[in-house]
């Protein structure tokens, strides 16, 4: 039996499916999900989410933040951020990275310097992700 899988961000619905398996970034790695799957609950990372599904497609979007709920039947994922490659902009990642990273410089432990790692690993992980 498949697993039901609803991704939604602030802004939208991004997909409903039924899976096979999900690999999901979360704060403490990838979690790798199957039908069945002990209940969880967890914050999410940064980084793709690959879902393969009960017809063998495989879909990915890189997720960025947000939480993610796990129940034997269900995974639901409340991302902050949730893109498709085709959605990513390549200039404004490259912009954003040039933007950050000199914030991060001398490990100043700041509210800022917390901020723009978070800025840095996004605009990477965008970077990455299209490639």
């Amino acid at each position: 039996m498949p697993l039901e899988i609803e991704l939604a961000t602030p802004q939208r619905q991004v997909l409903r499916a039924r899976a096979r398996a999900i690999q999901v970034p979360t704060e403490g790695g990838f979690l790798g999900l199957l039908p069945g799957h002990e209940p969880l609950i967890s914050l999410l990372g940064t980084g793709p989410l690959t879902i393969e599904t009960e017809n063998g497609e495989t879909i990915r979007l890189l997720i960025s933040g947000g939480f993610l709920e796990v129940t034997p039947e269900r995974t639901v994922l409340l991302a902050d951020i949730a893109e498709r490659k085709e959605e990513i902009d390549v200039a404004a990642a490259r912009r954003e990275l040039a933007a950050a990273e000199p914030l991060t410089r001398g490990g100043d432990p700041s509210a800022g310097y917390a901020a723009a790692l978070a800025r840095v690993a996004l605009a990477q992980a965008r970077l990455d992700f299209v490639r």
